[in-house]
């Protein structure tokens, strides 16, 4: 159950407290008790009935706040205000104002919603944001430490509950309003399972985003006579392509990952073959484009395999399909190639 929200006064006294402790937390033994002393001069200077340890930790703290120069209440509160506004808004987490969790914040407000399997702590806030009771449910760590530590940036503890466990596993303690759940919280998989599925994804996304700047090497530079016929192929598979890299990428994140495809992770993690930069002809960038057509397939499969064993049918699936694609393309790639040596052919035919 949540509970009553608290006072912004309150919370700007444990926000007044925590600063303090970390600093105690962050200083030598030696500091700490020099501020003692200066705080027991202080006391002694005033008249007073006792110097009581009360008395003294009160100055120590009074002491290590004026050094913070911790902000006032008021302009505390108004930076508080401010955030809790901004991390009301959809757009401070990536989501469209009439996006379906948007909608759906308006509908249940100050209802209870359950969150599960959302690999970033966007949804959770911004629904607590908006006045909604939210549980939280994963079994990644990390993921629920983010949660908490947002929620405590803008006062939302009260309205957000963790819970580190599968969601198989919870039942609600009360009536649920509202159902936010990612795909990956329906996989099955195990965390561990989970992050292997994910590695394997995004190595294989490397590989299609360097297959796909391959392909289109060779559209702007083939020349000779079957120009106009390879300049369109490669176009094309250049554009089926860049679905197959976007399936890889979805997938990742629909497991709660991160889709990592910048340029220089690509470039530091693929495995296909380096296109060179020298080619010209068609019979060459034909030949150049098989092979690492070939090397990319063939690491698909090895892929899909590996998802068998770790029990992830959906990516095997689309895997399946991003490789049968491939090898459509390989098809006609190859039916565009003149004579070259069998054991050649036979030994990318293998791959």
């Amino acid at each position: 159950m949540s509970q009553r929200p608290r006072s912004l006064r309150y919370e700007y006294e444990l926000f007044v407290e925590r600063e303090i402790e970390n600093y105690k937390e962050s200083i030598p033994r030696s500091a700490i008790l020099k501020i003692g002393d200066d705080a027991v001069a202080v006391l002694q200077s005033q008249p007073q009935l006792a110097l009581t340890e009360i008395l003294l930790c009160a100055e120590v703290d009074r002491i290590i706040q004026g050094r913070l120069r911790l902000p006032s209440f008021a302009t505390w509160r108004k930076r508080r205000l401010k955030a809790l506004k901004e991390f009301s808004r959809p757009e401070r987490w990536g989501f469209r104002a009439d996006s379906a969790l948007a909608r759906a914040a308006l509908s249940v407000a100050e209802g209870h919603v359950l969150v599960a399997g959302v690999s970033a702590e966007g949804p959770a806030i911004y629904l607590a944001a908006n006045g909604c009771a939210v549980t939280a449910v994963d079994t990644t760590e990390d993921v629920l430490e983010r949660v908490l530590n947002a929620a405590a940036e803008v006062g939302l503890t009260s309205r957000v509950r963790c819970v580190g466990e599968a969601l198989a596993n919870w039942s609600p303690d009360r009536p649920l309003n509202a159902v936010v759940v990612a795909a990956a919280a329906l996989s099955g998989l195990s965390t561990v399972e989970r992050a292997r599925a994910i590695e394997l994804l995004n190595h294989r996304l490397a590989d299609c985003i360097d297959l796909q700047s391959q392909t289109k090497q060779a559209h702007w530079n083939v020349k000779g006579p079957h120009f106009i016929g390879l300049h369109e192929l490669f176009d094309q598979i250049y554009e089926a392509t860049e679905e197959y890299v976007d399936l890889i990428a979805e997938r990742v994140v629909q497991l709660g990952g991160i889709a990592e495809g910048t340029v220089r992770v690509c470039a530091e993690r693929s495995t296909l073959t380096e296109y060179p930069l020298v080619l010209s002809s068609g019979e060459e960038h034909v030949a150049a484009l098989s092979d690492v057509l070939a090397q990319f397939s063939g690491k698909a499969r090895e892929a899909i395999e590996e998802l068998d064993d770790i029990g992830d049918p959906d990516s095997m699936d689309i895997l399946t399909e991003v490789s049968r694609g491939v090898d459509k393309w390989l098809w006609f790639v190859e039916a565009h190639e003149q004579t070259r040596p069998a054991s050649t052919g036979s030994a990318r035919s293998q791959r």
